[in-house]
């Protein structure tokens, strides 16, 4: 699949095996590979923005979530939250015990 400004979507995804693969080309090169182990689903949507892939994962601590939006133009948002520590299931937070190793580092960038 291609969009308007020539950028090529190309995918691989395996529910059984649990991975989930983005390349992104220009006409002469591979400009973007994205990868992660875990994925648990794929799915096809559709909102006011446009059509877009939309991928789950669980791998551990981590959950990712993966949004590949296709049309009208091909770009890639890649999101992970680490869940570090325990949280009580409540409707709002009451208790949340970070692990020492994890304080003072930054764990999550943009």
């Amino acid at each position: 699949m291609s969009d308007n400004r020539g950028i090529t979507l190309v995918i691989s995804f395996s529910g059984i095996e649990g991975y989930f693969q983005v390349r992104l080309k220009n006409q002469t090169e591979e400009v973007a590979l994205f990868s992660q182990e875990g994925a648990k689903r794929l799915v096809l949507r559709q909102d006011t923005s446009g059509k877009y892939l939309y991928c789950e994962f669980e791998l551990g601590l981590a959950k990712t979530s993966a949004k590949v939006p296709v049309l009208p133009k091909i770009s890639v948002k890649w999101n992970t939250l680490l869940n570090f520590g325990r949280v009580r299931p409540t409707h709002h937070l009451r208790e949340f015990t970070v692990p020492k190793w994890c304080v003072g580092r930054t764990l999550l960038t943009e």
